[in-house]
């Protein structure tokens, strides 16, 4: 199932790490992304940057855009 509802423009990155927030995805699916640029090219300060920025925003998503106390507490 996809998403597309928080569509946004920016680099590919930002979408493989909201999506390591939330699940393991299999290999091919990360595979699929190494065509467009590999993640192991974002440097540590970016690295931390889209970590906190996935978090933020799942929190966000779970607790009231789309409250699900099960996925929250989780």
């Amino acid at each position: 199932m996809a998403d597309f509802s928080n569509t946004l423009v920016g680099p590919p990155a930002v979408e493989i790490y909201r999506v390591l927030e939330l699940l393991d995805p299999e290999e091919e699916f990360l595979s699929g992304y190494a065509e467009v640029k590999a993640a192991s090219d974002v440097s540590q300060a970016g690295d931390l940057c889209l970590r906190l920025d996935a978090a933020v925003m799942i929190t966000l998503v779970l607790l009231s855009e789309a409250p699900d106390p099960d996925l929250a507490e989780r």
